[in-house]
């Protein structure tokens, strides 16, 4: 084989590996679209979209962030509160 020859295979095999490449990529780009979507439909709850909470699934519900405030209830200490006689 010659040398002339051998770059000519080694060129068919590079062309041939990037059309490869190139398909590969193209399906990968899909099926990465694909995900996303998914995704997408996965992240939504009666919270963030139209839907009834009854479609919201058997998951935990979420605590609420909020806490316990280590203020007393009532009024302010001193004020004269107002009342009906």
């Amino acid at each position: 084989m010659t040398a002339e020859e051998r770059i000519r295979q080694l060129e068919e095999e590079n062309a041939a590996l990037r059309e490869q490449l190139a398909e590969a990529l193209e399906q990968l780009g899909q099926a990465l679209a694909r995900i996303h979507e998914l995704e997408g439909q996965l992240a939504k709850d009666s919270h963030n979209s139209s839907m009834p909470p009854s479609s919201d699934g058997p998951r935990r519900k979420r605590r609420s962030q909020r806490h316990k405030s280590e203020k007393q209830t009532g009024g302010q200490p001193g004020h004269a509160g107002h009342s009906l006689m």
